[in-house]
C-alpha cells in the first residue's frame, strides 16, 4: 500500500571521517547531494570560512586539517534521534570563495563509492557471460558485494573498448530497464522495490510541471543484425505489451501514438555479430526506456530522505490525467539558511491517466 511519510527541515548533520568537526554546524551554509537513477551521487557542501582560528579571527578552514581529499563525508538529515543518511562518499574537490561583498567560503565536493568505477577505464572482453555475469565481475574487481536483478541473455561476447567500468555497467543496465546504486559496499543493480511514496500537490509537494509528449515515442521499436553463427538477418521487435504491470490501466504513449496518428516504428541496427535472443532483449529494452520517457514532470516536495533515485512515489492532486505512479529518474536533496530542507524531484511516467 502507498504510504505518506512526514517531514522534518532542519540543518543536515555533516560528518568527517566519522565526527562532526567542531567548526562544521554553525558555519554550514548549504548543502547538496544529487543522484541519478544511472548511478554515481554527488554531493556539494558549503561553508563559512572566516571566524575563530588559532586564537582569533581569520580563515577556519585555512589547511586540510578539518577537510582534505580523500577524507569521508556523510551526509544525514532528520530529527537526531532517527537520522537518514542520504550520502556517504569521498571529498574529491576544496574550492575557495572570496566575494567583494560577502564573507569567505569554501566548498567542499564530493562523489560516493562508484567513482572507484568512473574511474576505472579498460579495454577488455567478456566472452559467454549473462549481463548479470558481467554485472558480477565488475563488482568483484572493486570488493563490492553485488545484489542482481537482471533477466538477459547470455551474450557471445561483449567488449569494453577504453570505456570506464561505470560507463559500461550503465550499458549493460539501461536496456534492461535497471537502475544501478551503491548502498554501502553492496552494489545494487535491478529496480527499487521500496513501499511507494505519496506525495500530494499542495502538501508534501511544493510546486510541479509535468509534460506528456508523444513527439519521441514509438508504435514499436525493431532491432536488426546479423548472427554469423547461423549466417542470417536478424529482426526482433516490442511493442506497447512489454510494459505490462508498468503501464496498469494508463493510456501509453505508444497506444496513443497508433491511436492518433498510426504506425510510428522505430529502428536500431546493432553492430557485430549479434543473436536473436539479444536483439530481443535490446529491443525491449529500448521501447521501455522511450516508453517511460513519455511523461515527465519535474518539482520540489518537502525535506524527504525516503525519496531516492529509482524508487516510486504517487502523486495525488495533480487531476485525473497526471494522478498515479512515477519513477524517480533524478533526486536532489538541497539546503540552505534561507529556505531549508527540500527535495527536487524528476520523474517520468509511462502513461496518462483519463
Amino acid at each position: 500500500m502507498p504510504s505518506s511519510l512526514s517531514t522534518y527541515t532542519p540543518a543536515p548533520e555533516v560528518k568527517i571521517d566519522g565526527a562532526v568537526p567542531d567548526e562544521v554546524p554553525d558555519l554550514l551554509v548549504a548543502a547538496t547531494v544529487e543522484e541519478s537513477a544511472g548511478g554515481l551521487a554527488r554531493c556539494e557542501i558549503r561553508l563559512d570560512n572566516w571566524g575563530v582560528a588559532g586564537g582569533g579571527p581569520g580563515y577556519v578552514f585555512a589547511d586540510r586539517r578539518v577537510l582534505d581529499f580523500g577524507a569521508t563525508v556523510e551526509v544525514a538529515v532528520g530529527p537526531p534521534d532517527e537520522r537518514s543518511t542520504i550520502f556517504s562518499g569521498r571529498i574529491t574537490g576544496i574550492e575557495a570563495e572570496y566575494a567583494a561583498d560577502a564573507g569567505p567560503t569554501v566548498v567542499v565536493l564530493a562523489e560516493d563509492g562508484l567513482q572507484d568505477l568512473r574511474m576505472t577505464r579498460r579495454t577488455r572482453t567478456f566472452e559467454d557471460l549473462s549481463d548479470a555475469d558481467v554485472v558480477q565481475r565488475i563488482a568483484a574487481d572493486h570488493g563490492l558485494t553485488p545484489d542482481i536483478d537482471l533477466d538477459g541473455p547470455t551474450h557471445a561476447a561483449l567488449c569494453q573498448l577504453n570505456q570506464s567500468d561505470l560507463s559500461f555497467l550503465r550499458d549493460r543496465a539501461l536496456p534492461l530497464a535497471a537502475d544501478v546504486w551503491l548502498d554501502g559496499r553492496t552494489l545494487h543493480v535491478g529496480r527499487r522495490t521500496d513501499d511507494e511514496i505519496v506525495l500530494r500537490h499542495g502538501r508534501e509537494l511544493l510546486s510541479f510541471r509535468v509534460l506528456a509528449d508523444l513527439a519521441l515515442q514509438a508504435t514499436e521499436q525493431r532491432v536488426a543484425g546479423w548472427d554469423p553463427a547461423t549466417k542470417q538477418a536478424v529482426l526482433e521487435s516490442a511493442d506497447q505489451s512489454t510494459l505490462g504491470n508498468d503501464l496498469g490501466a494508463d493510456h501509453g504513449g505508444g497506444g496513443l501514438l497508433s491511436d492518433k496518428f498510426g504506425s510510428r516504428p522505430a529502428t536500431t541496427t546493432l553492430p557485430g555479430a549479434v543473436t536473436a535472443a539479444e536483439a530481443r532483449a535490446v529491443a525491449r529494452g529500448l521501447y521501455r526506456e522511450r516508453a517511460r520517457r513519455f511523461v515527465t514532470g519535474s518539482g520540489v516536495a518537502d525535506g524527504l530522505a525516503a525519496l531516492r533515485a529509482g524508487r516510486s512515489v504517487s502523486l495525488a492532486g495533480l487531476g485525473v490525467m497526471f494522478d498515479g505512479s512515477y519513477r524517480l529518474a533524478g533526486v536532489t536533496h538541497r539546503y540552505d539558511r534561507a529556505a531549508g530542507y527540500r527535495t527536487e524531484i524528476d520523474v517520468e511516467r509511462a502513461g496518462v491517466g483519463g
